[in-house]
């Protein structure tokens, strides 16, 4: 069993964290997305769970991880791909257009390359190089679905 915390911070949790460590020690703390009083709060509160031992990341860090553990048919549907292109471009994918280049909007060589690295993982036959050829939400769309 694994368990990951994001959200309000009560006392009642405070009082149980313990009691739940001692059945799991896959407990994660999504670090900024807590909610606490004051920022002093918030990073107190994170110390100490670093202190006992209790992992935490961010958001971006647990959404990166999620990805990599998502179904190959899920990262490699449409809506996957233009998921993780506009997590790479920090935009709402209904902003993106279809067929402008990817690269108008700021995607870079490193962002083309983790894009490839996530989908070559997940069983899509792309290059780096023919991202770059065809740096369209549209094309890309056919590559990666053509080659699973």
């Amino acid at each position: 069993p694994q368990l990951i915390f994001a959200g309000e911070i009560t006392p009642m949790l405070k009082q149980i964290l313990p009691h739940l460590y001692s059945v799991t020690e896959q407990i994660c703390v999504v670090d900024d997305a807590l909610m606490l009083n004051s920022q002093e709060q918030h990073i107190q509160w994170v110390d100490s769970m670093s202190e006992q031992g209790i992992h935490h990341m961010n958001s971006y860090s647990l959404m990166r991880l999620w990805n990599l553990s998502a179904p190959a048919e899920w990262v490699l549907s449409a809506k996957g791909i233009l998921l993780a292109i506009a997590e790479q471009l920090d935009m709402d994918a209904l902003e993106i257009d279809p067929l402008t280049d990817l690269r108008s909007y700021g995607l870079d060589s490193v962002a083309m390359v983790s894009l490839v690295g996530l989908w070559r993982a997940n069983g899509a036959n792309i290059s780096y190089e023919s991202f770059w050829q065809h740096a369209t939400v549209v094309e890309l769309l056919k590559i990666l679905q053509a080659k699973i």
